[in-house]
């Protein structure tokens, strides 16, 4: 078993070990017995803090979003001008989509055997909370 962590740790390192399951795996061909296994805990333990594959599965659209946003935001918060705003973000979008594969991976398996969704409309689900924040 994993070492304990506090409450919050956990349900990230779960969150993270989800994304990888997930993204070598698929959403249908995962269960939370193969999640609990791969983070070290007990499958009672993912529940604690996810009650269902689907919840979990939402969070880390959630997540992956909100780390893009954090990106991006990062990318051109200190600037003014439009044009160096979208070279620069598109300079760091590349780069995080060039760092963490695993993203991407994610995405590849969740479209193909989930949501037969296309990369837009993917790309419309990670950005939508964040849109509607902002309103």
């Amino acid at each position: 078993m994993a070492l304990r962590l506090p409450a919050i740790e956990r349900k990230e390192q779960v969150l993270d070990v989800a994304l990888a399951v997930f993204a070598v795996k698929g959403f249908h061909d995962t269960s939370m017995n193969d999640i609990a296994e791969a983070a070290g805990v007990t499958k009672p333990v993912v529940y604690q803090h996810y009650e269902s594959k689907r919840a979990l599965f939402l969070a880390i659209i959630d997540h992956v979003g909100d780390r893009m946003i954090d990106v991006l935001t990062a990318a051109t918060s200190g600037l003014t001008d439009g044009h160096d705003q979208v070279e620069a973000g598109t300079v760091a979008f590349f780069k995080w989509v060039s760092e963490t594969k695993t993203h991407l991976s994610f995405y590849s398996t969740a479209e193909h055997k989930t949501t037969k969704s296309s990369p837009l409309q993917f790309a419309r689900c990670l950005i939508a909370p964040q849109r509607q924040s902002l309103h």
